[in-house]
């Protein structure tokens, strides 16, 4: 479902009642950007590394799709490939969701 009007991605991932989350990008040109929730520290030091999960709701996967990349410096914490940006020290909006069943 595309948003008519994009809403700020910490504040929409605080109305679906998700905790921690956090921008990530699927693709190896990080062209398209979407939130994470935080599952686990896998790593620490000058690079943290985490591992997050997909949102959901009861049987339902949420993607919350953003409108790029969440401006200012690169964050010091990585998922995967990709810069992991914590949505509450870093401005996001959301312009698309996606409901599918729960993996």
């Amino acid at each position: 479902m595309h948003l008519a009007t994009g809403i700020n991605a910490s504040q929409a991932a605080g109305y679906m009642g998700f905790a921690r989350p956090y921008a990530i990008s699927g693709d190896v040109h990080q062209t398209q950007w979407f939130i994470m929730m935080f599952a686990s520290v896998l790593s620490s030091g000058a690079t943290q590394r985490i591992a997050t999960e997909t949102p959901h709701i009861g049987t339902w996967d949420v993607r919350l799709f953003l409108d790029g990349r969440p401006a200012g410096a690169l964050p010091a914490i990585v998922a995967g490939a990709s810069p992991a940006y914590d949505l509450q020290h870093y401005a996001a909006t959301v312009v698309m969701i996606e409901f599918s069943p729960h993996q």
